[in-house]
């Protein structure tokens, strides 16, 4: 009998592995700004999601007029809720769900680089301030271990004028903590070329901030992961601020949830909230929202990054760092 017993044992081992090599796997990840309808896949009776809100844009010379970034949100508010970051102000907050609140802008000149999205276990980070000759502003600061990090300010002529354009706050990841992530503080300028956009991530660093002349704005990274969208400030190029004859345009906020630098004060992060093990119902339809970034003010004033949400589904897989960098079946609106 022993034979016997032994032989079931085996079949019931590859049973198991047919069984769970057939389980639902994938994600839908939702980048572009919007209302969305997700229904659920065949045979998906949970799911793990998180959400970024929209980075605010970026206060120009005009001080005012810079607008925050839009909520993103999954089935409802009261499920799962990212806040979007104020034009030129706080950094968003989280609503329902877990995670943490973007970087604050302040709207005055003493801060001028755009604010980081908020992270896992960490907030975003906060933009720097304006440097002057012989002195420097306030540093930004990283966003932490997982946050996006602030962006560098901006530098002083003697005359008043900005020069040069503050860079964008870095953006965050949808693939956990470890990958993607974007928490180092971008660098201040202190010689006239332009503030440095925060993080150092593969997927979500901010744009740079330019000159009064086109010359140095760069555009934030982008790719299938990340689309960033951090605008190279001189050129007014995407959602760079546009410069003038007299202000260097600033960077625009890194993807997703980056603040846009701006020059009384760059915008807000936006905020960062995660869901596992959301019950749902297979062929049932849930409403999915991406949050916008926000518009900068006139002059120098850039955008914040647009928000972002993923969906995951399949055995073993949650937020914040279990499984969720996988990408089998992955589909992308």
């Amino acid at each position: 009998m022993t034979p016997l017993a032994t032989t079931f044992a085996s079949l019931s081992a590859m049973g198991e592995g047919l069984f769970n090599s057939s389980s639902p796997i994938g994600s839908h990840v939702y980048y572009t700004p919007g209302t969305y309808t997700f229904t659920v896949p065949s045979g998906v009776t949970n799911v793990t999601v998180v959400a970024v809100g929209g980075g605010g844009g970026g206060q120009g010379t005009s001080g005012t007029g810079a607008t925050a970034g839009g909520q993103s949100y999954f089935n409802s508010t009261s499920v799962l809720q990212a806040g979007g970051g104020g034009g030129g102000a706080a950094g968003g907050t989280v609503g329902a769900g877990t995670g943490f609140s973007g970087g604050s802008g302040v709207g005055n000149a003493g801060q001028s680089g755009g604010s980081g999205a908020g992270g896992y276990s960490h907030a975003g980070g906060i933009g720097g301030g304006i440097s002057v000759p012989g002195g420097n502003g306030a540093s930004p600061t990283s966003g932490g271990a997982d946050g996006g990090g602030g962006g560098g300010g901006s530098y002083q002529t003697t005359a008043g004028y900005n020069t040069s354009g503050a860079g964008g706050g870095g953006g965050v990841g949808l693939y956990g903590p470890s990958v993607g992530y974007s928490s180092a503080a971008g660098t201040n300028d202190t010689s006239n070329v332009g503030g440095i956009g925060g993080g150092n991530g593969t997927y979500s660093t901010g744009g740079r901030g330019g000159t009064q002349t086109p010359t140095n704005g760069t555009a934030g990274q982008s790719d299938q992961y990340g689309h960033g969208v951090g605008g190279g400030g001189a050129t007014g190029v995407g959602p760079g601020g546009a410069h003038s004859s007299t202000f260097g345009g600033s960077g625009g906020g890194g993807a997703y949830g980056g603040g846009g630098g701006g020059f009384f004060g760059g915008g807000g992060g936006g905020a960062l909230a995660y869901l596992s093990s959301y019950s749902v119902t297979s062929g049932n339809t849930y409403t999915v929202v991406v949050g916008a970034g926000g518009t900068g003010s006139t002059n120098a004033g850039a955008a914040g990054g647009g928000g972002g949400v993923r969906i995951v589904w399949g055995a073993g897989r949650s937020y914040p760092s279990t499984n969720v960098s996988t990408t089998t079946n992955e589909v992308y609106n």
